[in-house]
């Protein structure tokens, strides 16, 4: 389908000149009360269909899933998200072809659902990782190369030490680094920046903190995460809509941005801090 994205255009970087226009949506915009908490669907930036694999999304309008048909053709729409995602997959596993375009899309990422009047103080900075990005792109070539099963995903640490490991090394997956979660023993990321941000410790906010975006390959078949179980492949809270992952094999995550900013509440608190018994698992590197 023209402008769907491939594994060619992954593993190379973009010949075009760099753009700065403003794309159109991804998906919906979820509901973001004063404090940056989530309230309504999962907004993780998804190739072509936005339903996670084996179901359909329950946020998708009726007649979309037919919409994107390829046998009934693409809508403008669609083919505008479609280019702009393939771009955006470029830009994230080959910033150093264009510094400046690659950091506005993953800023523009970040503030799809992060409110900017919250982010104090921010810091972007581009993570160099060749290996961990050729890991990524052989695991996604085993996988058959269907980069429409890329995600782009975010992981929060306000442990400095944590940031610079991960930073070095990636997210580490294997079950020695990883004592707890709710959704089994393994790596964990949002699908949603404001989701991310949420679990930070309620003591927490006035430090700064580290939020990763992360460009993630979820397994072909997730299944649903269980507390203490070490899953054998990626699992979720909810397979057919998940808003965060825990995966088991690091190679399926590649951490292309860094982001460092103060939290500068309005005095609302986010939901989904409420579970922070549950973030020593984003903590670990």
């Amino acid at each position: 389908t023209a402008g769907s994205p491939s594994l060619a255009a992954a593993e190379s970087p973009a010949s075009a000149e760099p753009r700065h226009a403003s794309p159109r949506r991804m998906d919906a915009r979820p509901s973001v009360d004063a404090d940056g908490g989530r309230r309504s669907a999962p907004c993780s930036p998804r190739f072509g269909r936005e339903a996670s694999p084996g179901a359909a999304s329950p946020a998708q309008p009726p007649g979309r899933e037919r919409a994107m048909s390829a046998q009934e053709g693409e809508t403008p729409e669609v083919d505008a998200h479609a280019r702009f995602m393939q771009r955006a997959l470029q830009a994230l596993l080959h910033p150093e072809a264009h510094p400046e375009e690659s950091r506005h899309i993953a800023e523009e990422l970040l503030f799809r659902s992060l409110p900017r009047k919250n982010v104090g103080g921010l810091t972007t900075t581009t993570l160099h990782n060749a290996e961990s990005r050729d890991r990524f792109l052989e695991r996604l070539r085993k996988d058959g190369g269907d980069a429409t099963r890329v995600r782009f995903c975010w992981h929060l640490t306000s442990d400095s030490v944590a940031a610079a490991s991960i930073e070095a090394e990636g997210i580490r997956c294997d079950s020695g680094r990883c004592a707890c979660g709710r959704y089994g023993l393994g790596g964990y990321v949002a699908t949603c920046a404001t989701k991310a941000n949420a679990y930070a410790d309620a003591e927490s906010e006035d430090l700064q903190r580290h939020l990763f975006l992360v460009v993630a390959l979820p397994g072909e078949e997730v299944v649903r995460g269980e507390r203490g179980h070490r899953p054998r492949r990626t699992a979720a809270d909810l397979p057919s809509y998940p808003t965060e992952f825990c995966f088991v094999d690091g190679a399926r995550l590649h951490c292309a941005f860094r982001f460092d900013y103060i939290w500068e509440s309005t005095g609302r608190r986010c939901k989904a801090s409420a579970t922070v018994g549950d973030v020593r698992a984003w903590r670990r590197g």
